[in-house]
């Protein structure tokens, strides 16, 4: 035998004890990649909106963050047709879906803005106009309430106004004296525009017009009296009354809100939007409004961060992970947000700790995991504590 032609055997303590090494863990590597490349692939897609497709052209199929983007494209403009188109774009978003929070915030933002210009068109005589857009605010919106509230004070508003008018017509053409004055004047107290000025204007035209040939005016005919100077008073008085007017509207606004609660501030938000755009109380009211919008948010904001708290207290992996789901729901444009942030990243760290731990083999208790509350639950139940 050719000893030399004989390869030597390796013994088993020579062979190697993992042959397949190289390729397991190239194998691993590859899933791990690909598992932080499709979950980095999602954050992507949900952080940062594809720019493949305008948004003319968004739809309910596309993701929630999607349409949360392009409803703010639209109504950056804050055009009237593309606020209604941003509204009933967002609106589609589920209501279990975490960008719901956000969506709602920005309904009740161009809602608000739909509202100013419906209350424009009020003031400029568009009743059905103005009435058409306050229908357009979604029916589970929270301002929806203030929308119906706007839509029956313009009624209200127009019912009287069109009946003092008829009734000062018919007082002008049976010649009522000085007495057809103090009923035109009722208009300016209405708190419209349209009808302090123009419907008004027409009247004083009415009570100015030269008597027909032949007509002899009598000695108490308010025609003798009305002069420019006297409409032009008459106008003053009307900015009197209104900003009058305005005064009540805060008073009752800020002693809505001393009381602190939810309800009472948002009813007080509702009283302030009454006062006049253009009026010398305005920009008062618009500081008081942001201000109470602050503090309802807070409030909410107060109530999701004490319950997950409750939630975290009890150390267990699942509650900590339901106190992060509710938590986050203080989204970034909230009052609290830095606040719960600082928490959520302290409960992380629990659970990675707890994570972190070996094992003990024996048997675990099972444990419920507590429920996520709504922010409408979980402020009502604060407040209803006090």
């Amino acid at each position: 035998m050719n000893m030399a032609a004989v390869k030597p055997i390796a013994s088993q303590s020579e062979q190697p004890l993992h042959p397949r090494r190289p390729y397991w863990w190239i194998a691993a590597v590859l899933l791990i990649l690909s598992a932080g490349g499709v979950s980095g692939w999602a954050v992507m897609q949900l952080l940062y909106p594809p720019q493949g497709k305008g948004c003319s052209a968004v739809s309910i199929e596309d993701l929630p963050a999607t349409r949360l983007h392009c409803g703010d494209v639209l109504a950056a403009d804050g055009q009237e047709d593309k606020l209604e188109r941003a509204i009933a774009l967002v609106d589609t978003i589920l209501p279990d879906d975490p960008l719901r929070r956000q969506a709602n915030t920005r309904i009740q933002e161009w809602s608000l803005q739909l509202l100013t210009i419906a209350e424009d068109r009020f003031q400029e005589g568009n009743l059905e106009g103005a009435i058409d857009l306050a229908e357009s605010v979604p029916i589970d919106a929270s301002v929806r309430k203030t929308a119906n509230d706007r839509i029956q004070r313009w009624k209200t508003t127009w019912e009287k106004a069109e009946s003092i008018y008829q009734e000062v017509e018919t007082d002008i053409a049976q010649d009522q004296g000085y007495a057809v004055l103090h009923k035109a004047r009722r208009l300016l107290t209405l708190g419209n525009t349209y009808w302090a000025t123009t419907r008004y204007q027409e009247l004083v035209q009415q009570i100015q017009t030269p008597p027909q040939k032949g007509e002899k005016r009598k000695p108490n005919d308010p025609r003798n009296a009305f002069t420019a100077a006297t409409a032009s008073a008459l106008m003053t008085d009307y900015q009197r009354e209104r900003s009058s007017k305005d005064r009540d509207y805060l008073q009752r606004a800020q002693s809505l809100a001393s009381s602190g609660k939810v309800e009472d501030l948002e009813s007080a938000i509702a009283e302030a939007e009454m006062v006049f755009y253009d009026g010398p109380q305005y920009e008062q009211a618009q500081q008081l409004i942001k201000t109470w919008r602050q503090q309802v948010d807070t409030k909410e904001d107060r109530a999701y961060l004490e319950r997950a708290t409750e939630l975290a207290s009890k150390g267990d992996a699942y509650s900590l992970q339901a106190a992060i789901d509710q938590a986050s729901w203080i989204t970034r444009d909230r009052p609290l947000y830095s606040e719960a942030e600082v928490q959520v990243e302290q409960w992380k760290r629990q659970m990675m700790e707890m994570q972190s731990q070996p094992r003990i083999d024996r048997p675990q208790p099972a444990i419920d995991r507590p429920p996520v509350v709504t922010p409408v639950q979980s402020v009502h139940q604060t407040e209803e504590g006090l």
